[in-house]
């Protein structure tokens, strides 16, 4: 058991510790995402209580979406 923990907290220390690379995400990669969170929830992955918070989230990613016109 402590070995889990202790591979748990070096990832823990590795993300927190990174030199700040920097990851680009297109707004395919927006898409995708929002649709996995539609194709969730459509399925009953998330309990009520979580659906604010997801609801606020997908929101944001909408909004980093160019509007279509």
């Amino acid at each position: 058991m402590s070995s889990d923990k202790e591979s748990i907290q070096s990832t823990v220390e590795d993300v927190t510790n990174s030199d700040n690379t920097s990851v680009e995400f297109t707004s395919n990669d927006v898409k995708v995402v929002m649709n996995i969170i539609d194709v969730a929830s459509a399925r009953g992955c998330f309990r009520p209580p979580e659906m604010k918070g997801i609801g606020e989230f997908y929101e944001k990613l909408s909004g980093l979406l160019p509007q279509e016109k």
